[in-house]
């Protein structure tokens, strides 16, 4: 009779499907020779509330919340929460595979210092995170000894986003032509 076009009130998706999303992502991670992976719930324009296709935190994790970061490493995976949705966390993620964190203090480039090893690699993508936001991922890890690595790892992977995120070839020639000339420059 009714839709709903802006919110739903169904269950999100739990058990099987996410524990093989996680699998396949730490998959990836290692055929694009990382360490891990940070998954913002945030969109390219940093908007608190995101379309359901950019829903990447509660593709991955099942949690729903509006303020939330995962950070994927190969044996081990953190969801950060605000205080306001600790509870909410702990009933919709996998204890076995996610540590619940909070989100502020201590905040997550802190549990990176301490999980990742030197010369691991942190990949992110550089669309979701704000570049002050970048500056304290890339500082955790130089702290660690580790490098943190521009990638798109998690576009591809979710269904119903692969033609939308993808630059056409034209535009990655001209991004590399880009980088190449400012790197002669210098």
């Amino acid at each position: 009779m009714f839709e709903a076009h802006f919110q739903t009130f169904e269950e999100p998706e739990g058990g099987v499907a996410l524990a093989a999303r996680l699998s396949a992502l730490r998959e990836e991670l290692a055929r694009r020779k990382l360490t891990g992976f940070v998954v913002p719930r945030a969109d390219q324009q940093q908007n608190e509330y995101v379309a359901a296709s950019e829903e990447r935190l509660a593709w991955l994790t099942g949690f729903t919340g509006s303020a939330g970061l995962a950070i994927v490493l190969g044996r081990e995976a953190a969801l950060f929460v605000d205080g306001r949705y600790t509870l909410q966390a702990a009933k919709q993620v996998d204890a076995k595979a996610w540590q619940v964190e909070p989100l502020v203090e201590p905040p997550p480039e802190h549990w990176l210092t301490r999980h990742l090893a030197a010369g691991d690699r942190l990949g992110f993508d550089p669309w979701l995170h704000t570049s002050a936001a970048a500056e304290r991922l890339a500082a955790a890890c130089a702290k660690a000894g580790a490098e943190l690595v521009a990638s798109t790892a998690t576009r591809s992977m979710r269904s119903g986003t692969n033609g939308r995120h993808r630059r056409s070839a034209r535009s990655r020639s001209t991004a590399r032509n880009s980088l190449a000339r400012s790197r002669r420059r210098s």
